[in-house]
């Protein structure tokens, strides 16, 4: 879920105030107001996630996924006190407030934890980095060896960190012009920020930042 962590953190604040809110009504028979305008909300609501989430782009996701959250939480704002009216039961309203806001905090504490861990450069699965592996040693017969890969998150996407190993009869102007395009196609990748592509003619190395 690509949801800001600002967003997830006022969502699951607001939530938690609507249980304990929900939690002190609940010895209280009082009867509850309906708002039927809230059912012209839901389906506003339905109406942008329905468009959103057919974008691919991680911000619009967002507001899809907002907006999805927004249909659960008022489809039941209206379920709830209506069943409980007619039912003549009057901690139904309470109850659905309860429920509700446990449905929230949990979906956007998920949320802040995946923020958490991409911002905190949570490396990338077994599948992406064999992926990128894959790629970078067939992309050319010139690529003898790769001395290491790295790939971790930044963000949404992935920092690519890639040691490869070509001949040392190699020119220079070739070599550069090789990691170059490596260093592009890489980049061009769905789930790839940034690439960074280091050269060497060898395939040993000193004690350097690799083995740190």
């Amino acid at each position: 879920m690509p949801q800001s962590p600002h967003t997830a953190s006022t969502e699951s604040t607001a939530s938690t105030h609507t249980l304990i809110t929900a939690a002190l009504r609940w010895p209280s028979p009082e009867p509850t107001s309906r708002s039927w305008p809230m059912v012209g909300t839901v389906v506003i609501k339905g109406a942008c996630w329905l468009w959103c989430r057919m974008v691919k782009n991680s911000s619009v996701r967002a507001l899809a996924d907002d907006a999805m959250t927004d249909v659960i939480f008022n489809t039941g704002s209206i379920f709830f006190p209506i069943v409980g009216f007619y039912a003549k039961i009057w901690w139904f309203d309470a109850l659905g407030g309860l429920l509700l806001s446990l449905v929230v905090i949990l979906n956007w504490s998920q949320t802040s934890m995946h923020h958490v861990r991409n911002l905190t450069g949570f490396s990338a699965t077994s599948d992406e980095r064999n992926l990128l592996l894959y790629l970078t040693m067939r992309f050319s017969t010139a690529v003898k060896q790769i001395q290491n890969l790295r790939a971790y998150h930044a963000g949404d996407k992935l920092f690519v960190e890639v040691d490869i190993v070509l001949s040392a009869n190699m020119p220079l102007k070739d070599s550069h012009d090789l990691s170059e395009v490596i260093t592009y196609f890489l980049e061009s990748v769905p789930i790839v920020d940034r690439a960074f592509v280091h050269v060497d003619y060898a395939t040993y190395n000193l004690q350097t930042h690799i083995n740190k």
